[in-house]
């Protein structure tokens, strides 16, 4: 900016090394010095740009560009009362678009953009500070006799908000038992051929 007014515009890139100087400025306008300033857009996904003066007798300027970022929990859920297993472990898979980002991120640790994981009833997993504008991918492998329940936010995209991702696993399964008994019948006789019985 020239005295608050736009003069110029660059945009900084990895093909310009991210710096650009303006060159033969002019430095006084009606007897007055010019006073210049450096501003620069926000962009989506960073923060408000931290902008600084080398130092007082220099016009030159560091621009400090800082990611937001958001949380992402998964939370497994299995209703009070079910005959499953407490202490069975259910596997899970977040997927991020972006397939550059490794590490550790709170609770998670991603490799290609991937992260797996166990959760057992009632607990939770949670990556803490990833990147937002990105976005994700929830999973859970299927067991048999669950039926499971998957939240409309399972996909979705990394906000500055936290974001927790329920799943519920209902056991459902059917199964049958074989109660031994004797069969008593007083007073008659029996007729070959004829006699049969039935129980239910």
């Amino acid at each position: 900016l020239k005295n608050d007014v736009e003069a110029d515009s660059i945009e900084l890139s990895e093909e310009n090394e991210w710096k650009h100087t303006w060159k033969d400025l002019q430095k006084y306008a009606n007897a007055k010095e010019i006073k210049y300033k450096v501003t620069e857009d926000k962009v989506t996904g960073y923060e408000e740009p931290i902008i600084e003066q080398v130092d007082e007798n220099s016009w030159a300027y560091t621009i400090t560009n800082t990611r937001e970022t958001g949380d992402l929990e998964v939370k497994k859920t299995v209703p009070v009362g079910s005959p499953a297993d407490p202490d069975k472990v259910f596997e899970f898979t977040v997927t991020l678009a972006d397939k550059s980002i490794n590490g550790t991120f709170g609770e998670m640790t991603f490799k290609d953009g991937v992260a797996g994981f166990s959760l057992a009833a009632g607990k939770t997993c949670k990556a803490v500070g990833l990147p937002t504008e990105i976005k994700y991918t929830v999973t859970e492998e299927s067991y048999k006799g669950y039926s499971t329940t998957v939240p409309q936010n399972a996909e979705g995209v990394i906000v500055t908000e936290p974001t927790l991702v329920e799943f519920v696993n209902t056991y459902d399964a059917i199964g049958y038992i074989t109660i031994p008994g004797i069969k008593r019948i007083e007073n008659r006789g029996f007729i070959d051929g004829k006699d049969s019985l039935t129980d239910s």
